[in-house]
């Protein structure tokens, strides 16, 4: 998640600037899905989310989980 402009994911240990967006997280995840076999989601600081930072990385664990489904049928 540290990855991901703070604009995006606001709740970060270390928000990077200029960082990937949303958008390119989810192509990113929809191509390596099928290639991988576990998939890690970190450093979600919640003391410092709303809930928009943790609904981002819950969409993109169930966009993982879809896509290794899909590509396994």
């Amino acid at each position: 998640m540290d990855a991901i402009d703070p604009a995006f994911a606001p709740a970060l240990g270390t928000p990077e600037p200029f960082g990937l967006t949303d958008r390119q997280v989810l192509s990113l995840i929809r191509w390596l899905a099928p290639l991988a076999v576990g998939f890690d989601l970190m450093e979600i600081a919640p003391q410092y989310d709303s809930g928009n930072t943790a609904l981002l990385g819950a969409k993109y664990e169930r966009e993982f989980i879809a896509s290794s489904w899909v590509s396994r049928q």
